[in-house]
């Protein structure tokens, strides 16, 4: 069995007057879309952004609606800024640069195309302190069934019923259109309505969309933080991050079975775990893909509740928010081939928890995470906790008192360049909150 394991464990203490429930943290947020068509229900083609803001490019990807269809070529963005930046230095902005593009109705009357289509929206916080959005588009060239359309203002003409418009009714086409307010803009690189005699709305389209905007008082400067403390995501936080011990080299591989005759080949067992006491605990012998990953996780949680039930400590709940931290570092891990508990160029382990929706309350908090990985009977959940029961650091996290909380998550993978068939890596996240005030 080889295995490579680390720990940390963080203490976290949230400054505040009052025990009452925090207002959520102020977030930029963006979007960037091909564009959607709408023929009686609307379809929008998949795009980029979120709330915070991420950092992320994606191919354009087509969009369908009763019939009607938009196809493009390109590319959308969105672009948040990096998880060291304050909130209010970051520039979020979306954009989208395609390079064709075309729009159809249902019954294929309407065909409009275009070429290079480029969007973009922006915020930012002025010298005054007060947040900002700016935008622009561009076209190259449309046609509207065939016909070249001037892109230099607003287009319309009659619908003669043979045009993709029913008769006296009516096309229009809207170039950089912007919806701005005080929360945000979006702008339309593209706009195409068609209507019917009475002005209803029979079909509509939009390309290039791309919007910027806040959630809260994004451009307020990071609180003035007492000595000891640093400002994480506009609240003061007390961090204290025990030594990390590097990862052990792998041992040795298992010796070869023995050749000729004799009894059966004999196969290499799990490590024991401290305790055989594991009855009413599944699973934990299952190896990566023999049972659904949340099987495992299970066996995980009940293994390493049976080492605080032997130490009379109250046992760990499973909570989403960590669990959604967790998943989101193993991913990463194994995509980004590296083993740490902060990703090398960007979110920390105390950045994860913070954006899971784990610290809302103004209160005392500890936080702690195990990771660990292994391959074939290494990989097993009771291998895993009886590696990290064996580690100091890593046992300490188990058995810590002001954990009540907990996170796991697992993946098949491994986080080095080079692993073995049959590898999964696990990330554990531990947390507890106290009142402020209380003992």
């Amino acid at each position: 069995m080889k295995r490579w394991i680390a720990t940390a464990l963080l203490s976290v203490g949230l400054i505040a007057a009052t025990a009452a429930p925090a207002a959520a943290d102020p977030a930029w947020k963006c979007s960037a879309n091909p564009g959607w068509v709408a023929a009686g229900s609307r379809g929008d083609a998949p795009g980029a952004g979120g709330e915070p803001c991420p950092i992320t490019q994606t191919g354009a990807q087509p969009a369908g609606a009763s019939g009607a269809t938009l196809t493009a070529s390109g590319s959308v963005a969105v672009d948040g800024g990096q998880a060291s930046q304050t909130t209010d230095t970051r520039k979020p902005q979306a954009s989208v640069d395609l390079r064709q593009l075309t729009i159809r109705n249902p019954d294929g009357s309407l065909v409009l195309t275009a070429a290079r289509i480029i969007g973009q929206a922006q915020g930012s916080c002025d010298a005054n302190r007060n947040p900002q959005f700016t935008s622009s588009s561009s076209l190259d060239t449309v046609t509207l069934n065939g016909r070249p359309v001037d892109t230099r203002s607003d287009y319309s003409e009659p619908g003669v019923g043979v045009n993709g418009a029913p008769l006296l009714g009516k096309i229009t086409i809207k170039f950089g259109e912007v919806a701005a307010g005080d929360a945000g803009l979006e702008r339309r690189a593209l706009h195409l309505i068609v209507t019917d005699k009475d002005g209803n709305v029979v079909f509509e389209a939009v390309a290039g969309d791309v919007t910027a905007g806040r959630d809260g008082a994004v451009c307020e400067p990071p609180p003035v933080c007492p000595p000891g403390t640093q400002p994480q995501q506009g609240r003061c936080v007390d961090v204290t991050v025990t030594p990390l011990p590097p990862p052990p080299a792998p041992p040795p591989p298992l010796p070869p079975p023995p050749s000729g005759g004799g009894g059966p080949t004999p196969h290499p067992s799990p490590s024991p775990s401290p305790s055989p006491r594991t009855r009413g605990c599944a699973d934990t012998a299952a190896r990566v893909g023999q049972v659904p990953d949340r099987r495992l996780v299970a066996a995980t949680l009940c293994l390493m509740n049976v080492q605080r039930r032997r130490h009379h400590l109250r046992r760990l709940r499973l909570s989403r928010q960590l669990s959604l931290a967790a998943a989101r570092h193993v991913r990463s891990m194994i995509a980004g081939r590296y083993f740490a508990h902060d990703e090398p160029a960007g979110p920390t382990f105390l950045d994860r928890v913070l954006h899971s929706g784990y610290l809302q309350r103004y209160g005392r908090w500890s936080i702690g995470e195990n990771l660990g990985w292994g391959w074939g009977s290494g990989g097993t959940p009771r291998a895993m906790v009886a590696a990290w029961m064996r580690s100091p650091p890593h046992r300490r996290n188990i058995l810590n008192a002001r954990f009540r909380d907990v996170g796991i998550a697992l993946r098949a993978g491994t986080p080095r360049p080079h692993g073995r068939r049959q590898s999964i890596t696990y990330v554990i996240d531990f947390g507890g909150f106290q009142l402020v005030g209380r003992a």
